[in-house]
């Protein structure tokens, strides 16, 4: 809230034509989207971007970034088809005028996400080894964007690549230790994505030590209460718990995301759902123990 009310606030004390309202207006969204206020994210990243549109020497850098998040509010609203198309356009933004930024990277990461949470993962794949191979060409091999890009491709492999993904999460790893970010978002992402691969092979303690791992870096980071991280280990490690038949355990694990969830996140109807699929496994499972009970009963007295 307070950062929130610092930057409305500096924004009413600017002229129209400052050159600096579209950079506070982008940074503004970017508080709204840390909280999940997504319809005043979306509203202050549009803003932003018209601002940038109408200056008297446009940046496509800027226009770059704005266009991409609000691709990444739509993406959370789960608009994939709108948030497909804006970043389709960051992406021809800034090739246009800086084929070489690591911008590119970016947009292309961006635009395999889209497709890779519209199921088709050919497609993400695609996008994430162009953004790769960008990285690898043009820029040094410590470059954040390269780790977002071994990432990316990491989180759609298959189990059957199974040591080509665990290379990559290395490559992440040591990027991020490497520039000094050694509990960065995306480190954390890396021990979610790995434990998802342990899923694929049926592994379910390993992944339930890869959520273990991604805990300790959100809180060495530390990340806010309410952020999305948290939700998604919270309901990995739920999953996983299910696919143990172990629904009790997976009861709680729901309950801890629900504890870490913004208000509006789609996610809610979701995960209360899960709670009620849980809760009537456990009564399922009480009510066949207690049967088997009294037949054992009954056949021990006859």
């Amino acid at each position: 809230k307070c950062a929130e009310l610092a930057l409305t606030r500096q924004i009413q004390s600017l002229p129209e034509n400052h050159p600096h309202r579209g950079a506070m207006y982008n940074s503004l969204g970017d508080v709204y989207h840390s909280q999940g206020q997504y319809p005043m994210a979306l509203l202050n990243f549009a803003t932003a971007l018209s601002i940038y549109k109408n200056e008297r020497i446009r940046s496509a850098l800027r226009e770059t970034v704005a266009q991409s998040n609000i691709g990444s509010v739509m993406m959370a609203q789960e608009n994939l088809d709108g948030a497909l198309k804006i970043f389709l356009q960051s992406l021809a933004t800034i090739e246009c005028e800086q084929p070489r930024h690591p911008r590119v990277a970016l947009c292309l990461n961006n635009i395999g996400f889209a497709y890779r949470n519209k199921g088709d993962h050919s497609t993400a794949i695609t996008y994430f080894n162009r953004a790769l191979k960008f990285c690898q060409s043009y820029l040094p091999e410590n470059n954040e964007a390269t780790a977002i890009s071994y990432l990316s491709v990491a989180s759609v492999l298959t189990e059957n690549e199974y040591n080509l993904a665990t290379e990559y999460f290395e490559h992440v790893n040591s990027i991020y230790n490497h520039i000094g970010l050694p509990h960065h978002q995306n480190i954390i992402r890396c021990h979610i994505y790995r434990g998802h691969l342990y899923r694929k092979i049926h592994d379910h303690q390993s992944a339930l030590s890869c959520y273990k791992e991604a805990i300790f870096h959100c809180e060495k980071a530390p990340l806010p209460q309410r952020h999305p991280l948290w939700v998604l280990i919270y309901t990995s490690s739920a999953l996983e718990y299910q696919l143990m038949d172990d629904f009790s355990r997976a009861l709680i694990e729901y309950e801890y995301a629900l504890q870490h969830i913004t208000d509006d996140l789609l996610e809610i109807p979701r995960i209360h759902n899960a709670i009620d699929l849980c809760r009537r496994k456990i009564i399922e499972t009480d009510v066949s123990q207690t049967i088997a009970f009294m037949l054992d009963t009954l056949g021990n007295m006859q």
